[in-house]
């Protein structure tokens, strides 16, 4: 059977390896943790609180007393990015025909719209978003997550890899895993625009982060929205770099 004709296996594929990464992601964690001695309680990012969780139910409690450098946070991903970049491999059953089954690499001139697309976006459409919900709800601290995330960089090889970690490899195997697989697989088994809202509310709801939710959906929208207008994800990965890389050079500047 042709990949591209059963897309609840293509999902199920998806959710295995999602779910795959961030239990290897959270055993990571604590070992490399435990071996140095770092505080899994001070990291935030995706699986941090499945890690956090995984220490605490292994000890009993936090035994560790130092914070987790920004490098152990983004080496504690790496299965987690490999799961996401896996699962439109093993669904397009190959590298080259992931490349060309979600158009990974076509249309190079729909960079610049989408960048310009993730930056109207962090610098414009999420804080009226805030203000409204601030205006009806009262205030909330929703950057510090990212505020303590940039708290442990430390000096040049820090900031490489914050803003690497943030700006280049999550955003990749993101759109590869949420634009890609999930949205065009949901494409098929419903309208377009529910396809576009539900794929948009599960990347929110996946980086388990609460007060960032609304701004995340959000920006599951534009992106994919681009994805369909742009039949491809060549402005997805853009907007998404240029989003990430807006709230990290804002977060090492503040």
């Amino acid at each position: 059977m042709e990949a591209s004709t059963r897309p609840s296996v293509d999902l199920l594929i998806l959710g295995v390896l999602w779910l795959a990464g961030n239990v290897l992601a959270a055993i990571t964690a604590v070992v490399i943790s435990g071996i140095a001695g770092w505080d899994l309680q001070a990291i935030s990012g995706e699986g941090a609180d499945v890690g956090r969780a995984s220490i605490q139910i292994a000890s009993g409690g936090t035994v560790v007393d130092e914070v987790v450098p920004i490098w152990g946070t983004a080496l504690f991903q790496v299965p987690l990015w490999g799961a996401l970049v896996a699962a439109p491999i093993v669904v397009a059953r190959g590298w080259t025909a992931m490349l060309e089954r979600y158009r990974v690499t076509h249309r190079w001139r729909d960079a610049p719209a989408g960048a310009g697309a993730g930056l109207l976006t962090q610098l414009l459409l999420l804080p009226m978003l805030y203000w409204v919900l601030f205006s009806l709800f009262g205030d909330a601290d929703v950057g510090r997550p990212a505020r303590e995330l940039a708290a442990r960089v430390d000096g040049t090889f820090g900031t490489v890899v914050f803003v690497v970690f943030v700006a280049v490899v999550a955003p990749i195997a993101e759109e590869l895993a949420f634009r890609g697989v999930l949205l065009r697989s949901l494409e098929r088994l419903m309208a377009p625009g529910w396809a576009l809202v539900v794929s948009a509310g599960l990347f929110a709801a996946v980086h388990f982060q609460f007060l960032q939710f609304p701004g995340l959906f959000v920006f599951g929208l534009v992106a994919g929205a681009l994805a369909q207008r742009r039949n491809g994800l060549v402005a997805p990965i853009a907007a998404h770099m240029a989003f990430n890389a807006t709230a990290a050079f804002s977060v090492l500047t503040s």
